[in-house]
């Protein structure tokens, strides 16, 4: 099951939701993790929105869950409005809430992403049995993410990776691990499992803020891809 949800409505339109949060991350004493609030708004909307854009979604809108303090409002809304202008959307209406009553000890924030797909246009559920895969960036997360952040998959190139036709389907690694994507990814397919004994890559560690995602393609496009993704890429053998 991807983590997005749909709503019908009409016969050739759905509204797609998608979210993320963050807890403890940021610069209150108690955070476990050190990082300016603009990081904490562009790494939560980063996974919400390229949830939603990953299906397919046209975004419509964003909503914020602050739980950081009202003075950090303007600089959380910096770093999301960064990832929209990043994904092609830099006038998105935006709206939100910011826990003002209480004083939170440790940081905490959510991003809804909110499109509307059509069911042709949906990308879900379109991987044929003689599909390539491969994972684009690197698992990461906690401070990880600050210290290889070269290593994360740029949202421009995840853009031309959604854009792209030969792509059949995306899907953002969270906390679960790769496995567990491939493994859900192939099932929603009805397709075997794929092996990936031979991933540099731990197949079980958290990708935090969707730091990679998954991609089936066709592979007659296959080395196109490695010039366009590299040195983010690695494909998975059929075994």
């Amino acid at each position: 099951m991807r983590d997005v949800a749909y709503y019908p409505l009409s016969e050739d339109k759905e509204l797609v939701i998608a979210a993320d949060c963050s807890g403890g991350v940021g610069e209150k004493a108690s955070d476990e993790v050190e990082a300016s609030y603009e990081l904490v708004g562009k790494y939560s909307a980063r996974v919400a929105v390229m949830e939603a854009l990953s299906v397919g979604a046209s975004l419509t809108g964003i909503s914020l869950h602050n739980f950081c303090g009202q003075e950090e409002w303007p600089r959380l809304v910096k770093g999301v409005q960064e990832v929209l202008t990043e994904t092609g959307y830099p006038h998105l209406p935006l709206t939100g809430s910011t826990e003002s009553n209480m004083n939170m000890v440790q940081s905490a924030f959510g991003v809804t992403a909110i499109g509307t797909v059509s069911p042709e246009a949906k990308k879900t559920e379109k991987t044929p049995e003689n599909a390539g895969f491969a994972v684009v960036g690197t698992p990461l997360w906690g401070d990880s993410v600050l210290a290889k952040k070269d290593k994360v998959l740029p949202l421009s190139l995840f853009r031309s990776l959604v854009d792209h036709p030969g792509v059949y389907e995306i899907v953002p690694v969270g906390s679960k691990g790769i496995k567990f994507e491939l493994d859900t990814l192939c099932q929603m397919n009805s397709l075997k499992p794929l092996s990936v004994s031979d991933s540099p890559f731990d197949q079980f560690s958290s990708a935090g803020p969707a730091t990679c995602v998954i991609i089936s393609f066709d592979m007659k496009i296959k080395e196109e891809l490695k010039q366009m993704s590299s040195p983010y890429i690695t494909f998975f053998s059929r075994q």
